[in-house]
């Protein structure tokens, strides 16, 4: 499995665990917003892989 794979799932995860306790206490509960700076982590974490990883191959202007 790849690390970027990994960390999809981590984020699959992170974003079903913050959504049950966001139903069960409330959107502006303390653990709910620490789910939620995690889950932002994790996103940030893929955007930077994601970007890192495409910035490899030339851009192709159109012509």
């Amino acid at each position: 499995m790849t690390n970027q794979q990994v960390l999809t799932l981590e984020i699959e995860s992170k974003r079903t665990e913050l959504y049950r306790e966001a139903e069960r206490l409330s959107f502006t509960s303390p653990t709910v917003l620490r789910l939620s700076h995690e889950l932002d982590q994790l996103l940030l974490e893929y955007a930077l892989a994601y970007e890192s990883r495409i910035s490899r191959y030339p851009r192709i202007s159109p012509s």
